[in-house]
């Protein structure tokens, strides 16, 4: 389901770029990403190079308790680090296919949108990169409204 308002966000959302391999703690260790059924058929469904199409079909298994929202689970290996990270620690389906074509949890983490009481939209403290966004911020936290989907 995709949602689009206009939301409250703090004046270092623009800023927040992804460390990628530079982040001490990535996001893509430890967590099994669920997706939904158009994601899934998606991924399966996407041309790409040999090695990724093997973490695709590795990677990806079906819930046993599937529904259209949750369908299928990117997993992580016996390391506990998600299939489609490369060995320096980067998306291999982001840099293989770009952003556009990542899982929808992939691509916004760990902007946090909450709509419950008035569109708004921060990030995540559990980011590194949003932490240190927050740490070099010198002025009083601002905030504005934005076009979000």
């Amino acid at each position: 389901m995709k949602i689009k308002d206009i939301f409250k966000i703090p004046d270092y959302y623009d800023d927040f770029e992804c460390k990628c391999g530079e982040c001490r703690h990535s996001c893509c260790d430890g967590f099994t990403i669920n997706i939904t059924r158009d994601e899934y058929f998606r991924l399966i469904g996407i041309e790409c190079p040999d090695e990724l199409r093997r973490k695709l079909d590795c990677g990806i298994k079906l819930r046993e308790d599937a529904d259209s929202i949750k369908y299928a689970q990117i997993t992580v290996d016996w390391q506990g680090r998600c299939h489609m990270l490369d060995n320096e620690g980067y998306c291999a389906l982001q840099r293989e296919c770009g952003e556009d074509v990542m899982t929808a949890p992939c691509r916004y983490f760990p902007r946090s949108p909450e709509i419950k009481c008035l569109p708004e939209c921060s990030c995540a403290c559990g980011c590194e990169r949003t932490v240190e966004l927050l740490f070099d911020h010198r002025e009083k936290l601002q905030f504005r409204h934005k076009e979000l989907e």
